[in-house]
């Protein structure tokens, strides 16, 4: 019909639909997408490797298996050789084809390790290190963009609001390829909110300050021209030394000379400081003091992050943490929000901040921080290390991997609460979900069957609820695979259990997709007690509706009993 346009939901639903018949049967050895086994290379365990991906899958001989990433209607074929890469991409278009979905051959690449540009990022690799960056075109407009700012400055003193905010946007978009970037961008963003009320004369946000009062005259819209904040200077001369070179750098994703994991815990308590970090050749790098005047008037978030900043750099000074993927662990959860965000409304904390940024890109060093619960950072020992005690944890020679559950999903640990989850879904059952099942069972699907043209159709299974209990270092990639899913049938249900660690990496996601998300703490039901330590996540993803809506997401039923779950588990049974 003219004039009719299908919505971009239904389009990629209709796509990833088709991906299932063009995947064909995993189990086929003659099919370039076949797979086997899914691998779970994870931080925490005693085999972990840096130099491979977390979760992968792979054949029957052993190689990674094929894949067709998409973006939108862009297609990128992967495989493990160059003639593997030309089977997959055949395989793909000819039974895409099949389903009268045109394959524009002319676009079509040959198979390549630096295949150029896609989703904005520059992919490469050369067998020993992958690496990505940004377009020549991109780069030398940073450069040109940095150096009108620059101009303006010095021609008028102020700069025009719209101007600098278009600016803004485009290198929060070069951030995704460049994320040392970010805490440079802080005096841009302090310069576009400096005219909004409650700002001091560096743009940050008064602590004093009291909204809502009436004596105070609000404007309403943005100004034409903004005045500077002191610290823009400085941040476009950085911004100007990061983006020197003529060409773009190749920031690196994995590289074999990345052969070592180190872990480590930070503790600020009170007038004290310690830290831990397991060093690959078995011995356990410590230190500890109390605070000196210079931080007798500071925040204790303040000293949790300066602490793990102070850790990191002394260790990196001994040369201990060299060509390392690093995983340091805090029980303040405002330091791993600051750091992964690039940047805080705190002056002192973005400082520490941009320490370790620099730390990261010029220490060559791959560096992940983790929020814990305060309980387990008593067990590990370095909460009494700050107190100065070394007689606990990892001082006593207990093996640190020990404190670090990042590989271990959440029934592993305790086994009472798959029963416990089970008995709320008494019919239909909740189908717990393996890794293997992640990519075929948790989509709602259960074999398939070949048509007349030989064409492999898969099934769809009767099972209707579904239970994923990844491992927290394993959870993007499930609720990666569980948003396909929810957006292929909408029909389907799940539930996702996961402890609450490294949740800066999946967090939001699992907010984006559930209908209900419900934290248990630690101890107060049988099913997850104490020694868990960390709070767990129970999330729930409905059906979609029939009617507006569509979700019952903030529905005042489901909220309702949000609360009252909320409210029951505040007590210990």
């Amino acid at each position: 019909m003219m004039g009719l346009k299908t919505s971009p939901y239904f389009t990629i639903q209709a796509t990833h639909l088709a991906f299932e018949v063009s995947n064909g049967d995993r189990h086929d050895p003659a099919n370039a997408l076949q797979w086997q086994s899914v691998i779970l290379n994870l931080p925490g365990t005693a085999d972990y490797s840096p130099l491979r991906p977390w979760v992968y899958r792979v054949t029957k001989s052993g190689h990674m298996a094929g894949a067709t990433p998409a973006y939108v209607d862009d297609l990128r074929p992967v495989g493990h050789s160059e003639t593997h890469c030309f089977q997959v991409a055949h395989q793909t278009g000819s039974r895409l084809g099949y389903l009268g979905i045109q394959n524009a051959t002319r676009k079509t690449r040959p198979p390549s390790q630096t295949p150029g540009a896609w989703a904005g990022i520059l992919a490469e690799t050369d067998g020993e290190t992958i690496t990505v960056c940004t377009s020549q075109e991109k780069w030398e407009k940073a450069q040109r963009y940095l150096t009108e700012i620059q101009d303006e400055l010095h021609k008028s003193g102020n700069l025009d609001h719209k101007s600098l905010e278009q600016k803004r946007g485009f290198f929060v978009h070069l951030q995704r390829v460049y994320p040392t970037i970010a805490p440079y961008l802080k005096g841009i963003h302090l310069t576009l909110d400096s005219w909004r009320p409650g700002r001091d004369e560096d743009g940050w946000l008064d602590p004093d300050w009291v909204p809502g009062d009436p004596s105070e005259s609000l404007p309403q819209h943005a100004p034409q021209w903004v005045s500077p904040v002191p610290r823009l200077a400085d941040d476009l001369t950085s911004l100007q030394e990061l983006f020197r070179p003529l060409r773009p750098p190749k920031r690196i994703i994995r590289a074999r000379k990345f052969a070592t994991c180190i872990y480590g815990f930070a503790d600020a308590s009170g007038l004290g400081f310690g830290s831990t970090l397991a060093l690959p050749t078995g011995g356990t790098l410590y230190r500890y003091g109390i605070w000196g005047r210079d931080a007798d008037n500071s925040s204790s978030n303040y000293r949790e992050l300066r602490n793990v900043v102070e850790s990191l750099e002394e260790a990196y000074d001994d040369t201990h943490l060299q060509n390392c993927e690093v995983h340091v662990f805090t029980d303040n959860s405002t330091a791993e929000g600051a750091y992964y965000r690039g940047n805080s409304p705190s002056k002192l904390l973005f400082e520490l901040v941009l320490r370790l940024r620099r730390l990261e890109m010029h220490g060559n060093l791959i560096l992940h921080l983790t929020h814990v619960a305060g309980t387990r950072m008593v067990s590990q020992g370095t909460d009494g290390l700050s107190r100065g005690l070394v007689t606990g944890g990892v001082m006593i020679h207990q093996p640190m991997l020990q404190f670090v559950p990042l590989h271990l999903p959440a029934c592993d640990r305790c086994p009472a609460l798959l029963p416990w989850i089970q008995d709320w879904w008494p019919t239909p059952p909740v189908v717990p979900l393996s890794p293997i099942d992640w990519f075929e069972r948790g989509h709602g699907l259960s074999g398939g069957h070949r048509d007349s043209c030989g064409m492999w159709i898969p099934h769809e299974s009767s099972e209707s609820w579904f239970l994923w209990a990844p491992a927290p270092a394993a959870a993007p990639t499930a609720l990666q695979e569980l948003g396909i899913s929810r957006h292929k049938r909408p029909h389907l249900a799940h539930v996702f259990v996961c402890p609450r660690l490294f949740t800066q990496k999946w967090r939001k996601r699992l907010h984006t997709l559930a209908d209900l998300v419900l934290e248990l703490p630690a101890g107060r039901r049988p099913q997850w007690p104490s020694t868990m330590h960390e709070p767990i996540l129970i999330a729930l993803i409905l059906p979609f509706s029939t009617v507006s809506p569509w979700q019952l997401r903030r529905s005042e039923p489901l909220l309702a009993l949000g609360r009252r779950l909320c409210d029951l588990w505040k007590v210990e049974e």
